[in-house]
């Protein structure tokens, strides 16, 4: 075996004489002698060139093979770090001890020797010295076993130089274990964690006086020590100590500041808690050693499993984009307003559609927009950036819809999110989405929409024979938005073709007392576009029937489009038809209610019907308990008649709440130093004017809301800009050529009692002082300007750069306000306008 680096011991059964070197061979080295071991007659000792640290040599006598070594290396380690500072040993079985070594730049790793020290701690713990190789990754390990419980102090140190080395604590007569009491190391944010701490050792605290007060042991998180300390994990809490007086976290930071956290320990045994958000950590228990609160590598310890709180959200929510990707632009090759709507939809956890009134939020994360995009509802409009929290309320079907729209070139990624983190506005904890982004580029018209609206504007598809029935063929962008190309004139043939009744149609280009259909037949008509727009208005005889459009443009571009409308009997409600329309009024005593269907109200008796929520059938006290004011409603008329609720109606009134709970607290704070009297009485108005305001559908809320929006807004814009100065000019008041004062002027009238001469400074181009104010001429009184005059001998010629300043602590006695009190802030070297020569 290898000795050192140059030296080889080879021993045999029986006693040597005569050693001859030259016998010997080693592959690789040169052997320069060979003697008998003066201690030992049967060992020969070889002395080598240096060996290579671990590689495998072959001795040889003569042709026989002696046997192998590994070598030693003559590398003297730079340092050496035990990877095992602390190791818990149990009486009787062997611990191992790992240490490993830094070389110097270029030196092999490899069979460089380390001595391993450990005292004698008793009679049976006798001291042990021994050398080990380091393999080939610089490790060097040693394993032993102590059969009493007493503790080790072990040191590991480079051979030939012990300066070089580090230390190792094996616990033989202590223990320490922390085991977990709840189950789950993957949690959702605010649940906690239980640990169980058994140990026979322990830190003890007492009082100044030196009374005992109780025994503990620490809790470090692996994740905080020896970190910087915006690198601090700081989510996750330490509770149920049993001490009132610890840190909420634990950490040891690189500055040397920390956090200490204690954990009461009563007959060898403690508990604790961790509980968290978006965090994850390393719980570890010690022994603190030291006495300074902080983890020390030796220090008796136990760590557990890693933990980690994060969301789990209980619900589910989307965001669709509709349409193209790349969207038309505002007026881009044609005129519209463009645009790209997307769909929300919320869900609980089953995948059940949220209830009405539900609200959702878009914002735009930094960097996801540009300017000129906007979102709308069709009914409030803000702009799309980074401040927008834009809430949007989903209806019936669990879904919501907004629209983006924007100037060419930009594009905006709306983040779509729910109110259920732990901060106002969009945070981490909160459920969100990101819709895809839209880009807004040229329009495209090579489409067009055919719709049938009744006189309010409203889809139909059936209207009384008392209304008329208007079909719409509109040019649209890429993303079926009303868009035109030019100026939105062009000629559409509209085929029409009557089933069992005559009618008369009506439009641009078309007689004025109309063009009658007979029933039966077909008639093409052809209706002048204005805007893009071509309008077909028609009319029926009092017989129920339906009427065919098939719509076609002089534009070649534009594709044909077919739509229908029934016309039902305005007196009469014909058996077997379904007759949407929209609940007036509802009487639970008799069982009625009055049903608008196109315009004209039909009152219905429900006693013994067939009734539905939404397509599934109800009880009556169900269908009594949903219906309101405001419903769409399905009828059909029978021997037993059907009524479904189509869309029930619900009203939200909390966003309505909220914003009129803001503007109070708004107003109540606002000052005439800050805004016009007139401002504040018309916002009081028109608070007053939403808090009285007659809500009967939720429609109702959303303009209410949106006025009190619009008045807060033009509340907000009629704030006074901060007082300040706005300009200084030099001044020649008597015509000789010299500046001898300073025009300053004010965005508010001052009061001229609170201005001091001395509270200005003045400077000339090369920041040396001259003089302060001497003198003060104010002209008309209380306005907006004023003219700091200099001391007679101060006056400096025209075309001088001059700087000035201003503080009230200059003269120290007073400061300028306006004519409300407003104080002026102090103003920093300002230069002055100069005045020409």
């Amino acid at each position: 075996m290898a000795i050192n680096a140059t030296t080889v011991e080879v021993t045999y059964k029986n006693a040597v004489e005569n050693v001859d070197a030259s016998k010997y061979s080693i592959e690789g080295l040169t052997i320069a002698s060979a003697v008998v071991k003066q201690t030992d007659s049967k060992t020969v000792v070889l002395t080598t060139s240096t060996q290579e640290g671990a590689k495998e040599y072959t001795v040889k006598s003569g042709a026989i093979k002696v046997g192998t070594f590994k070598g030693v290396s003559a590398v003297i380690p730079t340092a050496i770090n035990v990877t095992t500072p602390s190791i818990q040993g149990t009486i009787g079985k062997e611990v191992t001890v790992k240490a490993t070594v830094t070389v110097p730049e270029g030196q092999s790793k490899a069979g460089i020797p380390v001595t391993v020290n450990i005292p004698a701690g008793n009679s049976l713990n006798g001291a042990l010295t021994d050398e080990v190789y380091t393999d080939a990754n610089g490790v060097a390990t040693y394993s032993y076993t102590r059969y009493s419980a007493v503790n080790d102090n072990v040191v590991v140190y480079a051979t030939g130089n012990r300066l070089v080395s580090s230390t190792a604590s094996v616990y033989w007569a202590n223990s320490l274990t922390v085991s977990e009491a709840t189950e789950g190391n993957t949690l959702v944010n605010g649940a906690k964690k239980v640990y169980k701490v058994k140990t026979n050792n322990y830190s003890t605290a007492y009082d100044a006086a030196g009374n005992k007060l109780y025994d503990y042991v620490n809790v470090a998180f692996a994740e905080n020590v020896n970190v910087a300390l915006d690198k601090l994990v700081r989510g996750v809490e330490v509770i149920d100590t049993a001490i009132s007086t610890n840190d909420k976290y634990p950490y040891q930071v690189t500055t040397g500041g920390s956090n200490e956290v204690r954990v009461k320990v009563v007959n060898g045994e403690a508990s604790f808690t961790l509980t968290g958000a978006n965090s994850s950590v390393t719980p570890v228990v010690f022994v603190d050693t030291n006495k300074d609160g902080k983890w020390a590598a030796s220090d008796l310890q136990a760590a557990a499993p890693t933990v980690k709180f994060e969301l789990k959200q209980s619900i589910g929510l989307t965001v669709k984009a509709e349409g193209v990707q790349n969207a038309a632009a505002k007026n881009a090759k044609g005129t519209g307003q463009g645009g790209r709507e997307y769909t929300v939809t919320v869900t609980d956890k089953d995948g059940k559609l949220a209830p009405a009134g539900t609200k959702a939020y878009v914002t735009f994360t930094e960097g996801s927009y540009t300017a000129g995009v906007t979102i709308t509802d069709g009914k409030t409009t803000v702009n799309a950036n980074k401040y927008t929290n834009y809430a949007v309320t989903v209806g019936a079907n669990g879904q919501a819809t907004f629209t983006l729209n924007g100037d060419k070139d930009s594009y905006a990624t709306p983040t779509v999110y729910l109110e259920n983190g732990s901060e106002p506005g969009l945070d981490k904890g909160d459920l969100q989405t990101v819709g895809e982004t839209t880009y807004f580029v040229d329009a495209v018209i090579n489409n067009a929409d055919l719709t049938v609206k009744d006189e309010n504007d409203k889809p139909v598809t059936s209207v009384s024979t008392a209304k008329s029935a208007f079909f719409h063929y509109q040019s649209i962008d890429q993303n079926g938005f009303d868009y035109y190309a030019g100026d939105g004139s062009y000629e559409v043939s509209y085929q029409v073709t009557a089933n069992l009744a005559n009618i008369k149609v009506y439009g641009k280009g078309l007689p004025t007392d109309g063009v009658l259909v007979k029933k039966g037949t077909t008639e093409t008509v052809k209706v002048q576009a204005t805007t893009g727009l071509a309008t077909l208005k028609v009319e029926s005889e009092n017989i129920a029937s339906n009427v065919t459009i098939n719509a076609s443009a002089s534009l070649a571009s534009l594709p044909n489009k077919t739509a229908s409308v029934s016309f039902t009997n305005s007196s009469e409600l014909t058996p077997g038809v379904k007759y949407p329309g929209t609940v007036k009024s509802v009487n639970n005593d008799n069982n009625t209610l009055v049903l608008d269907i196109s315009g004209k109200e039909h009152t219905l008796t429900y006693t013994g019907d067939k009734l539905f929520l939404e397509g599934s059938p109800v009880s009556e006290n169900a269908f009594e308990d949903a219906i309101s004011t405001g419903d769409q409603l399905t009828y059909i008329k029978g021997d037993v008649e059907s009524f479904d609720i189509t869309k029930n109606v619900t009203i939200e009134f909390s966003e309505l709440e909220k914003v009129i709970k803001e503007a109070n607290t708004l107003v109540a704070s606002a000052k005439l130093a800050d805004y016009p009297q007139t401002a504040i009485n018309a916002y009081k108005t028109a608070i007053k004017l939403a808090e009285d305001a007659t809500i009967l559908t939720q429609e109702d809320v959303d303009k209410t809301v949106a006025a009190l929006a619009t008045a807060t807004t033009k509340f907000q814009e009629s704030k006074y800009p901060a007082f300040a100065i706005t300009k200084a000019e030099a001044v020649d008041s008597d015509g000789d050529k010299t500046i001898d004062g300073v025009k300053i002027t004010f965005n508010r009238d001052i009061k001229d009692s609170t201005v001091e001469a001395a509270d200005f400074r003045f400077y000339k181009g090369d920041s040396t002082e001259f003089d302060a104010g001497s003198s003060i001429a104010t002209g008309t009184a209380n306005d907006k300007e004023l003219v700091i005059k200099f001391a007679p001998t101060k006056a400096v010629s025209t075309g001088t750069d001059l700087v000035y300043a201003y503080s009230s602590t200059f003269s120290g006695t007073s400061e300028i306000t306006d004519l409300l009190g407003t104080v002026l802030p102090a103003k920093g070297r300002t230069n002055v306008t100069v005045v020409t020569p």
